[in-house]
């Protein structure tokens, strides 16, 4: 009798185990999933738009909101606004591998 009731425990112990094992499967596989079409965005991608932008004389405007005496909203950017730049990086891994990431389309 007690021999059965410690048989029943270690086959409910098994299949917890087994089941928590068969959700982290499924939850690692889902994020798998999930990150394989993942794009790398790095900061510093558009410094030279930024550089640009620094090197501009800047404007300044009154605290107060609405337009002031003079001033007109302007109609449209000088130049049109760019989307992030891709192009293949090298990163070095902690044990000192060379890993080359790049775009989908390259």
């Amino acid at each position: 009798m007690a021999d059965d009731l410690l048989e029943q425990l270690a086959a409910r112990n098994r299949h917890r185990v087994q089941a928590a094992q068969r959700r982290a499967d499924a939850e690692a596989e889902a994020a798998r999933r999930r990150e394989k079409g993942f794009d790398l965005c790095f900061s510093g991608a558009n410094a030279d738009r930024i550089n640009e932008k620094l090197q501009q004389p800047r404007r300044r405007r009154a605290a107060s909101a609405g337009p002031q005496r003079g001033w007109a909203a302007p109609s449209a950017p000088a130049q049109p606004r760019r989307g992030w730049q891709q192009a293949p990086i090298s990163l070095m891994a902690e044990d000192g591998r060379q890993i080359d990431l790049r775009p989908h389309w390259a």
